[in-house]
């Protein structure tokens, strides 16, 4: 059974509209998400070597991810983690053992059902994996 144009009409109105509104939403969430980030940076300062460090980082990053997910992009990834990472890898707890944090996004990568969660994962595994190249040269540069 078909419907009929009016019905069709006032169906498309409401999904423009309840569109219109997750979109104007998400830009609220994300908004309030920079907010706090650019008072707290999750990266703004070295940590000290050890795991309970290395395990808040990895927090930080399925946290970040998370956002990442509600928002429909990766702009605070970039901007919170991958670029203050880029400029200065000597701020993760590990910096020496990057592939650490690689091996643990690729099982964090395995275990998720989430193929948007996994789109961001691997962004971010293949921006650690730069990150580990450059370490990498650099000591055999030496």
């Amino acid at each position: 059974m078909r419907t009929n144009d009016s019905e069709s009409r006032k169906v498309l109105q409401s999904i423009n509209s309840l569109r219109n509104e997750i979109m104007q939403t998400r830009q609220q969430y994300k908004n309030l998400v920079n907010s706090f980030y650019s008072q707290n940076p999750p990266f703004g300062k070295a940590r000290e070597r050890g795991k309970e460090n290395f395990a808040q980082e990895l927090e930080i990053f399925v946290e970040i991810i998370a956002h990442c997910l509600v928002i429909g992009d990766s702009d605070i990834l970039y901007l919170y983690v991958v670029n203050p990472l880029r400029k200065t890898p000597g701020i993760l707890s590990r910096h020496d053992k990057i592939d650490m944090y690689m091996k643990a996004i690729r099982k964090k990568f395995n275990s998720t059902k989430s193929e948007s969660e996994r789109f961001y994962l691997a962004k971010l595994a293949k921006e650690l994996n730069i990150i580990y190249c450059k370490s990498l040269a650099k000591k055999t540069s030496r």
